[in-house]
Protein backbone atom coordinates (compact mmCIF):
# COMPACT_ATOMS: atom_id res chain seq x y z
CA UNK A 1 0.00 0.00 0.00
CA UNK A 2 1.07 3.50 -0.93
CA UNK A 3 2.09 5.58 1.64
CA UNK A 4 -0.29 9.13 1.18
CA UNK A 5 2.52 12.23 1.61
CA UNK A 6 1.11 14.45 3.82
CA UNK A 7 0.85 18.14 2.52
CA UNK A 8 1.85 20.98 4.71
CA UNK A 9 -0.97 22.92 6.42
CA UNK A 10 -2.21 25.82 4.66
CA UNK A 11 -2.41 29.22 6.15
CA UNK A 12 -5.65 31.24 6.29
CA UNK A 13 -4.06 34.15 6.09
CA UNK A 14 -0.80 36.33 7.29
CA UNK A 15 -1.22 38.72 9.78
CA UNK A 16 0.63 42.44 9.13
CA UNK A 17 3.37 43.60 10.75
CA UNK A 18 2.18 46.86 12.99
CA UNK A 19 3.51 50.20 12.03
CA UNK A 20 3.84 52.72 8.88
CA UNK A 21 5.11 52.79 5.40
CA UNK A 22 8.15 54.81 4.38
CA UNK A 23 5.74 56.14 2.23
CA UNK A 24 2.55 56.68 4.89
CA UNK A 25 5.00 58.70 7.09
CA UNK A 26 6.32 61.13 4.40
CA UNK A 27 2.58 61.41 3.29
CA UNK A 28 1.30 62.77 7.35
CA UNK A 29 4.88 65.04 7.68
CA UNK A 30 4.24 66.47 4.42
CA UNK A 31 0.54 67.44 5.23
CA UNK A 32 1.75 68.48 8.83
CA UNK A 33 3.78 70.94 6.76
CA UNK A 34 1.13 72.38 4.73
CA UNK A 35 -0.59 72.47 7.88
CA UNK A 36 1.72 74.49 10.02
CA UNK A 37 2.93 76.63 6.17
CA UNK A 38 -1.00 77.78 6.72
CA UNK A 39 -1.56 78.28 10.45
CA UNK A 40 1.23 80.21 11.21
CA UNK A 41 0.87 83.26 9.60
CA UNK A 42 -2.79 83.03 11.10
CA UNK A 43 -0.69 82.71 14.45
CA UNK A 44 2.01 85.29 13.83
CA UNK A 45 -0.97 87.60 13.12
CA UNK A 46 -2.67 87.10 16.86
CA UNK A 47 0.61 87.56 18.37
CA UNK A 48 1.09 90.97 17.00
CA UNK A 49 -2.58 91.45 17.35
CA UNK A 50 -2.13 91.17 20.92
CA UNK A 51 1.26 93.03 21.14
CA UNK A 52 -0.37 96.26 18.94
CA UNK A 53 -2.93 96.40 21.72
CA UNK A 54 -0.97 95.96 24.93
CA UNK A 55 1.18 98.61 23.20
CA UNK A 56 -2.29 101.33 22.36
CA UNK A 57 -3.19 100.37 26.38
CA UNK A 58 0.02 102.02 27.39
CA UNK A 59 -0.18 105.03 24.91
CA UNK A 60 -3.34 105.23 26.44
CA UNK A 61 -2.44 105.20 30.11
CA UNK A 62 -0.04 108.06 28.93
CA UNK A 63 -2.51 110.13 27.74
CA UNK A 64 -4.97 109.65 30.98
CA UNK A 65 -2.04 110.70 32.94
CA UNK A 66 -1.57 113.68 30.69
CA UNK A 67 -5.40 114.35 31.51
CA UNK A 68 -4.61 114.10 35.05
CA UNK A 69 -2.05 116.53 35.12
CA UNK A 70 -3.53 119.04 33.15
CA UNK A 71 -7.17 118.48 35.45
CA UNK A 72 -4.15 118.88 37.98
CA UNK A 73 -1.71 121.76 37.15
CA UNK A 74 -4.09 123.41 34.97
CA UNK A 75 -1.58 123.22 31.95
CA UNK A 76 -0.31 120.32 30.01
CA UNK A 77 3.02 119.39 31.24
CA UNK A 78 6.07 120.41 29.19
CA UNK A 79 7.93 118.23 26.41
CA UNK A 80 11.36 118.97 27.47
CA UNK A 81 13.64 121.77 28.14
CA UNK A 82 17.11 122.68 26.72
CA UNK A 83 17.71 124.61 30.01
CA UNK A 84 18.19 123.64 33.43
CA UNK A 85 16.69 121.68 35.38
CA UNK A 86 16.42 119.28 32.44
CA UNK A 87 13.10 116.79 32.26
CA UNK A 88 11.17 114.96 30.02
CA UNK A 89 6.89 115.07 30.30
CA UNK A 90 7.53 111.46 31.59
CA UNK A 91 9.05 112.62 34.75
CA UNK A 92 6.22 115.16 35.41
CA UNK A 93 3.28 112.20 34.75
CA UNK A 94 5.09 109.77 37.14
CA UNK A 95 2.54 110.47 39.94
CA UNK A 96 -0.54 109.30 37.21
CA UNK A 97 0.96 106.21 36.51
CA UNK A 98 1.95 104.09 39.68
CA UNK A 99 4.80 105.57 39.99
CA UNK A 100 4.55 108.39 42.58
CA UNK A 101 7.45 106.11 44.57
CA UNK A 102 10.17 107.47 41.39
CA UNK A 103 8.56 110.48 41.41
CA UNK A 104 8.98 111.85 45.00
CA UNK A 105 12.44 110.43 44.89
CA UNK A 106 13.27 112.99 41.83
CA UNK A 107 14.94 116.28 42.09
CA UNK A 108 12.75 118.46 39.85
CA UNK A 109 14.64 121.20 40.85
CA UNK A 110 17.56 119.31 38.99
CA UNK A 111 18.60 117.51 36.05
CA UNK A 112 16.98 114.52 35.03
CA UNK A 113 20.65 112.82 34.68
CA UNK A 114 22.46 115.02 38.42
CA UNK A 115 24.04 112.85 40.69
CA UNK A 116 20.52 112.42 42.54
CA UNK A 117 18.86 111.99 40.22
CA UNK A 118 20.48 109.50 38.53
CA UNK A 119 19.96 106.60 40.24
CA UNK A 120 15.82 106.82 39.90
CA UNK A 121 15.88 107.47 36.49
CA UNK A 122 18.22 104.46 35.81
CA UNK A 123 15.53 101.78 35.68
CA UNK A 124 13.07 100.95 33.06
CA UNK A 125 9.73 101.25 33.35
CA UNK A 126 7.83 98.76 30.84
CA UNK A 127 4.77 100.37 30.23
CA UNK A 128 7.30 102.88 28.44
CA UNK A 129 7.96 100.18 25.81
CA UNK A 130 6.08 98.80 23.06
CA UNK A 131 6.13 95.17 22.87
CA UNK A 132 6.57 94.71 19.08
CA UNK A 133 9.77 96.85 19.32
CA UNK A 134 13.24 94.67 19.99
CA UNK A 135 14.02 93.90 23.80
CA UNK A 136 17.14 94.16 25.30
CA UNK A 137 16.83 98.01 25.37
CA UNK A 138 17.64 99.77 28.94
CA UNK A 139 15.76 102.40 30.73
CA UNK A 140 14.42 103.42 27.50
CA UNK A 141 11.03 105.19 26.30
CA UNK A 142 9.28 104.02 22.96
CA UNK A 143 7.12 106.94 23.13
CA UNK A 144 7.85 110.62 23.05
CA UNK A 145 6.55 113.92 22.42
CA UNK A 146 7.09 115.54 18.99
CA UNK A 147 7.55 119.55 19.65
CA UNK A 148 6.90 120.79 16.38
CA UNK A 149 7.66 119.96 12.23
CA UNK A 150 10.97 122.01 11.15
CA UNK A 151 9.49 123.53 7.82
CA UNK A 152 13.14 124.69 6.74
CA UNK A 153 14.70 121.27 7.14
CA UNK A 154 14.26 118.47 5.07
CA UNK A 155 10.24 119.19 5.22
CA UNK A 156 10.36 121.88 3.17
CA UNK A 157 10.39 120.12 -0.18
CA UNK A 158 6.97 118.71 0.73
CA UNK A 159 5.63 122.45 1.04
CA UNK A 160 7.15 123.59 -1.87
CA UNK A 161 5.70 120.39 -3.94
CA UNK A 162 2.31 121.40 -3.02
CA UNK A 163 1.59 118.26 -0.68
CA UNK A 164 1.38 120.09 2.71
CA UNK A 165 -0.15 123.35 2.58
CA UNK A 166 2.20 126.36 4.57
CA UNK A 167 1.42 127.33 7.73
CA UNK A 168 4.10 130.20 7.76
CA UNK A 169 7.31 130.49 8.83
CA UNK A 170 9.58 127.90 10.08
CA UNK A 171 9.14 129.16 13.98
CA UNK A 172 5.40 129.80 13.56
CA UNK A 173 3.48 128.45 16.35
CA UNK A 174 1.08 126.79 13.31
CA UNK A 175 4.17 123.99 12.83
CA UNK A 176 4.14 123.52 16.87
CA UNK A 177 2.73 120.31 18.25
CA UNK A 178 0.68 120.05 21.56
CA UNK A 179 3.50 120.03 24.03
CA UNK A 180 6.42 122.27 24.52
CA UNK A 181 9.57 123.38 25.77
CA UNK A 182 9.01 124.46 29.43
CA UNK A 183 11.51 127.42 29.18
CA UNK A 184 11.99 129.73 26.47
CA UNK A 185 13.57 132.56 25.87
CA UNK A 186 11.16 135.29 24.87
CA UNK A 187 13.01 139.14 24.22
CA UNK A 188 16.01 137.91 26.21
CA UNK A 189 14.61 136.74 29.60
CA UNK A 190 14.47 133.00 30.00
CA UNK A 191 10.77 132.66 30.63
CA UNK A 192 8.39 129.65 31.84
CA UNK A 193 6.24 128.68 28.76
CA UNK A 194 3.13 126.70 29.54
CA UNK A 195 0.49 125.07 27.11
CA UNK A 196 -2.86 125.26 28.90
CA UNK A 197 -6.10 123.87 27.33
CA UNK A 198 -6.78 127.52 25.50
CA UNK A 199 -3.71 127.26 23.37
CA UNK A 200 -4.89 123.39 21.85
CA UNK A 201 -7.47 125.59 19.56
CA UNK A 202 -7.18 122.43 16.95
CA UNK A 203 -9.21 120.60 19.41
CA UNK A 204 -8.06 117.80 21.35
CA UNK A 205 -9.60 115.08 19.55
CA UNK A 206 -7.88 116.07 16.60
CA UNK A 207 -4.49 116.48 18.22
CA UNK A 208 -1.70 114.21 18.64
CA UNK A 209 -0.12 114.20 22.06
CA UNK A 210 2.19 111.49 21.88
CA UNK A 211 4.21 109.24 19.12
CA UNK A 212 6.23 106.34 18.26
CA UNK A 213 9.29 106.21 18.49
CA UNK A 214 10.29 102.58 18.51
CA UNK A 215 13.57 100.99 19.25
CA UNK A 216 15.77 103.83 20.00
CA UNK A 217 18.98 103.82 20.88
CA UNK A 218 19.67 101.72 17.98
CA UNK A 219 19.09 103.47 14.06
CA UNK A 220 16.36 101.75 12.22
CA UNK A 221 15.34 102.47 9.08
CA UNK A 222 13.12 100.85 6.49
CA UNK A 223 12.97 98.33 9.39
CA UNK A 224 16.61 97.22 9.18
CA UNK A 225 18.90 97.87 11.72
CA UNK A 226 21.20 100.29 10.44
CA UNK A 227 23.50 101.23 13.70
CA UNK A 228 23.20 99.98 16.95
CA UNK A 229 23.26 103.39 19.91
CA UNK A 230 23.38 105.65 16.85
CA UNK A 231 20.47 107.68 17.94
CA UNK A 232 19.65 109.72 20.87
CA UNK A 233 19.65 107.87 24.06
CA UNK A 234 15.90 107.55 24.00
CA UNK A 235 16.34 107.63 28.18
CA UNK A 236 12.90 107.61 28.93
CA UNK A 237 14.03 110.53 31.77
CA UNK A 238 16.58 112.42 29.39
CA UNK A 239 15.25 116.06 28.05
CA UNK A 240 16.22 114.72 25.01
CA UNK A 241 13.95 112.43 24.30
CA UNK A 242 11.70 114.23 22.58
CA UNK A 243 12.21 114.88 18.66
CA UNK A 244 11.62 117.05 15.71
CA UNK A 245 9.97 115.72 12.61
CA UNK A 246 12.14 117.16 9.45
CA UNK A 247 12.18 113.87 7.52
CA UNK A 248 10.56 112.20 4.85
CA UNK A 249 10.72 109.06 2.68
CA UNK A 250 9.29 107.36 -0.64
CA UNK A 251 8.30 111.04 -1.85
CA UNK A 252 6.11 112.03 1.37
CA UNK A 253 5.52 108.51 3.66
CA UNK A 254 6.31 110.54 7.75
CA UNK A 255 5.88 106.95 9.13
CA UNK A 256 7.98 104.55 9.63
CA UNK A 257 11.06 105.81 7.65
CA UNK A 258 13.40 105.89 10.34
CA UNK A 259 13.57 106.03 14.00
CA UNK A 260 15.96 109.44 13.72
CA UNK A 261 13.84 111.93 14.75
CA UNK A 262 11.20 110.65 13.34
CA UNK A 263 8.11 108.76 13.63
CA UNK A 264 8.80 104.74 13.67
CA UNK A 265 7.30 101.89 14.83
CA UNK A 266 7.85 98.04 14.29
CA UNK A 267 4.08 97.71 13.21
CA UNK A 268 3.54 96.32 10.06
CA UNK A 269 1.55 99.55 8.17
CA UNK A 270 1.44 102.14 10.68
CA UNK A 271 2.33 103.44 14.00
CA UNK A 272 0.12 103.80 17.44
CA UNK A 273 -0.85 107.58 18.68
CA UNK A 274 -2.21 108.66 21.79
CA UNK A 275 -4.91 111.88 21.11
CA UNK A 276 -4.97 115.08 23.55
CA UNK A 277 -8.39 113.56 24.56
CA UNK A 278 -6.53 109.92 25.27
CA UNK A 279 -8.03 108.26 22.38
CA UNK A 280 -5.82 106.37 21.00
CA UNK A 281 -5.51 105.44 16.85
CA UNK A 282 -3.03 103.26 14.51
CA UNK A 283 -2.70 105.79 11.83
CA UNK A 284 -1.27 103.82 8.43
CA UNK A 285 2.30 104.66 7.47
CA UNK A 286 0.83 105.88 3.91
CA UNK A 287 -1.26 108.80 5.14
CA UNK A 288 -1.73 111.88 3.32
CA UNK A 289 1.45 114.06 4.84
CA UNK A 290 -0.69 117.18 4.69
CA UNK A 291 -3.50 114.74 6.42
CA UNK A 292 -0.78 114.06 9.19
CA UNK A 293 0.76 117.06 9.34
CA UNK A 294 -3.35 118.79 10.30
CA UNK A 295 -3.23 115.96 13.17
CA UNK A 296 0.08 116.78 14.67
CA UNK A 297 -0.17 120.76 15.26
CA UNK A 298 -2.55 122.24 17.68
CA UNK A 299 -3.25 125.59 16.31
CA UNK A 300 -3.26 125.72 12.49
CA UNK A 301 -6.67 126.07 11.90
CA UNK A 302 -6.90 123.18 9.72
CA UNK A 303 -9.59 120.55 8.96
CA UNK A 304 -7.83 117.79 10.35
CA UNK A 305 -8.74 114.29 8.43
CA UNK A 306 -11.83 111.96 9.93
CA UNK A 307 -10.26 108.60 11.74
Amino acid sequence: MACRQLEPPRTVGKCRPAGFTLVELLVVIAIIGILVSLLLPAIQSARESARRSQCSNHMRQLGMAVKTHVATKRHFPPATSYHSPRHNVVNYILPYVEQAAVYEALDLSKDWNSTENLPYTKVTLPFLVCPTAPGGRQYVSDYAACTRIAKNDGFGPLVEAGLVASRGGDKNRKWEGLLQHRLRIVDGVLKEYRITMAHVRDGLSNTILLFEIGGRPDHYQDGVLVTAGATKDGRWASHDSYFVIDKHCHEGQLVNCTNREEVYSFHTGGAVFVFGDASVHFLSETIDPEAFVSLLTRDAGDVPPTL
